[in-house]
């Protein structure tokens, strides 16, 4: 919870007969996964840590020595100029612990999560969230992240395959955007959203545990749920969308409105309206 410097402020001048200790907000953890990609916000944690320690060193003294003063005298206004001084203390530490808790969180979105396996064809190349241009055969066991995007030239495709064994092919002509993601070593893949800019791309799930992958297109985004399906994205601005096996529920991004697939189901998406059939209808 963020602890602003106001109620700081008013915690320490309304409650100075206590120790201003208790005013000190809780450091956020910085757990190992992100230590290891961002070694900076564990050092900086440390460094709150030994600062609060002082803090609450400095707020405790200044009970002590200041506890039993007699008002109007030198010795009060002495104490309340030191109280001052740990109070500013105080709220540019909690102001840096919030900054803290915030970059952490940032860090955690932006994990990076290796590629086991891809198989390139062609022209590709993968563009990582921290600006790294990485051919398709630079790919194979380095590391992506957060907003990495995949660019497919003219009979090119790259299929990669995901650290929980899902598989998923981009066509010719594609660009399609790997966000959203959390991964975690002792769980494998928990979160991902595919965004397809233009082109084409199938899925094919693996075995998925706790993972909440989903597929944004131009006017709709939809949850995966235990499939094998083909999206492509037209010049026309319109979507469409394959359904081999599974379920697909797609909700409009201006209406809200629900499009649920099962398997042998087509849709296509353009301007909020949807045309379903089957997929041996006009294939």
């Amino acid at each position: 919870m963020k602890l602003s410097k106001t109620m700081v402020m008013i915690a320490v001048l309304l409650f100075s007969g206590r120790a201003l200790a208790a005013s000190i907000p809780p450091l956020p953890e910085v757990d190992p996964v992100t230590a290891g990609a961002k070694p900076e916000l564990a050092a900086k944690r440390d460094a709150l840590s030994k600062e609060r320690g002082l803090l609450r060193a400095q707020s405790v003294k200044q009970k002590e020595a200041c506890g039993a003063v007699e008002e109007g005298t030198p010795a009060e206004r002495d104490c309340a100029a030191w109280l001052g001084r740990i109070t500013a203390d105080v709220e540019r530490h909690v102001e840096a612990t919030n900054n803290l808790a915030a970059a952490i969180s940032a860090a955690v979105g932006l994990r990076a999560f290796l590629i086991p396996a891809v198989d390139i064809q062609g022209d590709v190349t993968f563009l990582t969230g921290d600006g790294r241009r990485l051919s398709g055969q630079e790919i194979a066991g380095a590391s992506i992240d957060n907003r990495t995007t995949v660019v497919t030239g003219k009979d090119s495709r790259a299929r990669l395959l995901l650290p929980d064994g899902t598989t998923f092919t981009i066509g010719a002509d594609s660009e399609m955007v790997l966000d959203d993601f959390v991964y975690d070593p002792d769980v494998n893949m928990q979160k991902m959203t595919l965004r397809l800019a233009k082109g084409t791309f199938r899925w094919v799930t693996g075995k998925i545990r706790r993972f909440d992958p989903a597929i944004e297109l131009r006017s709709t985004i939809g949850g995966i749920r235990g499939t094998d399906f083909e999206c492509a994205a037209f010049e026309d601005g319109s979507d469409a969308v394959k359904l081999y096996s599974g379920e697909l529920v797609f909700t409009d991004k201006k209406s809200g409105i629900l499009t649920v697939l099962t398997g042998g189901m087509r849709a296509v998406f353009r301007d909020g309206e949807v045309i379903k059939g089957t997929i041996s209808e006009n294939n």
